[in-house]
């Protein structure tokens, strides 16, 4: 599942919705490293598209991407750009990507060393693009030519990697049942005028109420941003990972809606086989956490996003 916003165009974010699933559930590898096959499918499609296109210089039509595979009780996610993927644990959100914009300062600092610049002004790419990271936008990458060369800051005058990259950032998170329970998946028009929490808050007292209205609950939450004057493109999907329910035993907590008691209310029944809106099967600790070391060894997981997000925030307080 993703979802992608479209800048300059929809091309970009069409050739996204009709080709990325393809890409990632094709590959022979998915089963066994279906994270490294995520994360490598954003620039596969970047390419793939920048050959249909034929290089086309001026083409400047991109769009930014967030994308999960569930699998194995485990939730990958990979993103480029601003679009955001947030999790719900029982209530409280947890961001399962860092936005990219180009004032965050390794986003900055990453510009600037290729060459580019970002704008004092209104934080864009050379003044232009208010991403740093991307499918598509050719006039920003190496490999395109030499189109807005006469922008570079450098002596060479050249970018000397792109300045907005299709390289996408991934995270790993392994499915608790009894507390983690759905994911959004949004484009920025939604994050500019609604927190994680709020959209996680909204959401959840939708389903609370009626578990099957998946979709209602989604664009209703495109709704609620267009309500509060949101300028840019509002999209989401809400994808439901286990027991869900309204009710716990106050003396256990343990659900008083099963699967089988959610599957009555629910439109399209569940089925384990093939949908993983309620995929919570997880792989035992140690075959976890050899996982997670693969991953990391492989470069392809990330440090904490926490961690991540706070020493952006102590290196911009510096600057």
């Amino acid at each position: 599942m993703f979802a992608s916003q479209g800048h300059g165009g929809e091309a970009v974010a069409d050739y996204l919705r009709a080709h990325l699933h393809d890409i990632v559930a094709k590959d022979p590898r998915y089963l066994k490293e279906p994270g490294k096959v995520l994360h490598e499918s954003f620039q596969k499609i970047d390419r793939m598209y920048f050959d249909e296109q034929k290089g086309d210089p001026v083409h400047t039509c991109g769009s930014t991407c967030v994308a999960i595979t569930i699998i194995q009780g485990n939730v990958h996610c990979s993103w480029a750009g601003d679009s955001r993927a947030v999790l719900s644990t029982n209530g409280k959100a947890k961001d399962l990507s860092i936005d990219h914009k180009p004032k965050v300062p390794s986003e900055t600092k990453r510009i600037e060393e290729a060459g580019g610049f970002v704008s004092v002004d209104d934080g864009a790419v050379c003044g232009m693009f208010g991403v740093s990271r991307a499918i598509g936008d050719y006039m920003m990458k190496d490999f395109k030519g030499d189109y807005v060369r006469k922008l570079c800051k450098n002596k060479e005058g050249k970018f000397t990697a792109d300045l907005i990259t299709a390289e996408p950032e991934s995270s790993l998170h392994r499915i608790d049942p009894m507390q983690d329970e759905f994911v959004i998946m949004a484009t920025d028009g939604v994050w500019d005028k609604v927190t994680s929490q709020e959209a996680v808050t909204f959401v959840r007292d939708k389903l609370m109420k009626n578990p099957a209205q998946i979709g209602q609950a989604a664009q209703a939450l495109c709704d609620a941003a267009i309500k509060a004057h949101s300028q840019d493109n509002c999209a989401a999907v809400i994808i439901v990972l286990g027991d869900f329910v309204a009710k716990k035993d106050t003396n256990t907590g343990v659900p008083l809606t099963s699967l089988a008691g959610l599957n009555q209310k629910m439109e399209t029944p569940y089925n384990p086989a093939t949908d993983d809106r309620t995929a919570t099967a997880a792989l035992p600790r140690e075959e976890f956490e050899e996982l997670t070391r693969q991953m990391k060894a492989a470069g392809q997981l990330d440090a904490p996003l926490a961690a991540k997000a706070e020493a952006n925030g102590e290196e911009e307080k510096k600057s």
